[in-house]
């Protein structure tokens, strides 16, 4: 499984519904059911962050094209990258980093 950063843009705030944000929270209890999202949240900005975990690019999109706020274009843009964890379990990749002088 691959890490996946998932930024959502250009909110559309009228289309806000109290049906639209249930929809949303029960795609995002499904993600974590599944152990497909790390974490999740507004920004200050207007924007909005996921981490997800996916086998590749094609199935993040689809994850992220279920969920109600971007299939109902409340969020009308939105960007998906991979990117690899650092973290403890892989010594933050410091055994991958090849130093250069």
């Amino acid at each position: 499984m691959q890490h996946f950063l998932v930024r959502l843009f250009e909110k559309d705030r009228p289309l806000m519904s109290q049906e639209l944000l249930e929809g949303h929270v029960n795609h995002l209890r499904t993600l974590e059911i599944d152990h497909r999202l790390i974490v999740c949240g507004p920004c200050e900005d207007g924007t909005a962050v996921l981490i997800i975990l996916a086998e590749n690019l094609q199935e993040a999109k689809k994850l992220i094209q279920r969920d109600p706020f971007v299939a109902q274009k409340y969020y009308r843009r939105s960007e998906i990258t991979a990117f690899t964890a650092a973290n403890g379990e892989n010594n933050f990749l410091m055994d991958e980093v090849v130093l250069k002088k």
